[in-house]
């Protein structure tokens, strides 16, 4: 009927408008999760495999080079799992493309490394310096890859530990603005360290330049994982770069340059720790000699971790009880550096080990004198010598002299043992009486009165 209301009919079209519209906005509140979703994030290891294996077609070396990177960084990723045979593969991997991205790299920075942004094509590498040897200071620094540097025969065998990256070899000149520069080899200071690829925070990826001796892992994930290491490229690149051998035969005939390089010198950062194999090389030699022995200890994990070897430099062109005196104040001089308290266990324990003529050297290094020797060169007592006193005192420093405090033990391969003749001791201890009185008989010292 015209006019007529049907009862709760307009009350229900109100509640029917008023649904559709919280319908409405419950449907806008929720689209964030209606959305379709994106496409499933593909797997770091079928990446990093996908691109280890397509790069080996790719001729151009920018394109591979940039192949390398991303393949280092998937693998990385990859590398984060519980899986062993997933961790095996990515790490595998992670190497290979490290390895060949390495060679690339220095083939077009062959000079000295900074820390320092490079561009690979499209792709952006930061090289990054952590925990180096406390010995390679800001500078830049010289890199090689391990596995290019050949181990000379004489050093022996290559000693290598496996792990993750790639081993390097760091180089840097000897240092001149520090005490402890003395206790560099002149021909530089070469050190173990490893290379690897990683994604940085920010997006951009890292080399990574590292040492390995005080941080021998890496964490990836929640497991740490050893680094690769290579303990004899570092040794053979400075057996390379040095040419003390020829330096050494020439100081027998009188060449200088030898004498130019005479020191005590440490092949690794101190460790206040480690027990010190203080090597002395025989007449005419070099420290060449302990090559195999150097390369022996610092390849061996327990001895490596024992033992830190220290090389000294003397010319052996001069007299034996002069080259005595001249290790004693190198070794006086590298304490007083790395240890001027007196205080480390390295202090107390040292290890002589001397070759030939160097053993006889490291000999009288153990013993004490008393009068012996200068009973041999003079008739008189000190006392009773006129002369300058600082004359008179390096005389008596030559022919008087104790035991050397701290070494514990002592070594003389290719030196007379006790059993043997004793006329053999007493013509050297003669010679070295005749050496003596050659240099008293200068003219700077006479008997008082005469």
């Amino acid at each position: 009927m015209r006019g007529s209301r049907v009862p709760g009919k307009p009350h229900s079209h109100r509640w029917w408008r008023t649904g559709w519209v919280v319908g409405v906005a419950l449907l806008a509140a929720c689209s964030g999760t209606l959305r379709p979703a994106g496409p499933p994030k593909e797997d770091q290891l079928l990446v990093a495999r996908r691109l280890w294996h397509d790069t080996a077609e790719t001729q151009r070396r920018d394109i591979a080079a940039r192949n390398w990177l991303r393949c280092a960084v998937a693998a990385y990723r990859a590398s984060d799992s519980d899986e062993a045979a997933r961790q095996a593969e990515a790490q595998s991997i992670a190497d290979g493309c490290t390895h060949q991205l390495m060679g690339y790299l220095l083939d077009q920075e062959p000079g000295a490394w900074r820390p320092h942004t490079i561009q690979v094509l499209d792709e952006s590498v930061r090289v990054v310096f952590r925990d180096l040897p406390s010995s390679l200071d800001d500078g830049p620094l010289a890199l090689a890859r391990a596995d290019e540097v050949t181990v000379p025969v004489v050093m022996g065998e290559r000693y290598t530990s496996p792990g993750y990256g790639v081993a390097l070899v760091g180089w840097q000149a000897q240092c001149h603005d520090r005490p402890i520069c003395v206790l560099d080899p002149p021909d530089g200071v070469t050190r173990a360290l490893t290379a690897w690829v990683e994604p940085g925070d920010d997006g951009v990826a890292q080399l990574v330049v590292a040492g390995t001796r005080k941080h021998p892992a890496i964490t990836i994930g929640h497991r740490d994982v050893p680094l690769a290491a290579d303990f004899s490229a570092p040794y053979a690149a400075l057996f390379d770069r040095s040419h003390i051998n020829r330096a050494a035969v020439w100081s027998l005939i009188g060449g200088h340059e030898f004498a130019q390089r005479q020191g005590l010198y440490l092949l690794e950062d101190y460790d206040p720790a480690k027990t010190p194999l203080i090597m002395v090389h025989g007449l005419g030699r070099s420290p060449m000699i302990w090559a195999k022995l150097t390369n022996l200890i610092d390849g061996s994990p327990e001895l490596r971790n024992r033992y830190q070897v220290w090389h000294v430099v003397y010319p052996t062109n001069t007299p034996l009880l002069l080259d005595r005196l001249y290790v004693q104040r190198m070794m006086d001089n590298a304490w007083h550096i790395l240890d001027p308290e007196g205080t480390a266990p390295a202090h107390q324990n040292m290890v002589l080990i001397g070759h030939s003529m160097g053993g006889v050297i490291s000999r009288l290094l153990v013993s004490n004198s008393g009068d012996v020797v200068w009973n041999a060169v003079f008739d008189i007592p000190p006392d009773q010598l006129h002369g300058a006193p600082t004359d008179i005192a390096t005389l008596e420093s030559v022919t008087r002299f104790q035991a050397y405090p701290g070494v514990t033990r002592a070594f003389f391969p290719g030196v007379a043992a006790p059993g043997q003749p004793v006329r053999r001791q007493r013509r050297w201890l003669a010679g070295a009486a005749r050496d003596t009185r050659a240099y008293a008989g200068t003219g700077c010292l006479a008997p008082r009165g005469g």
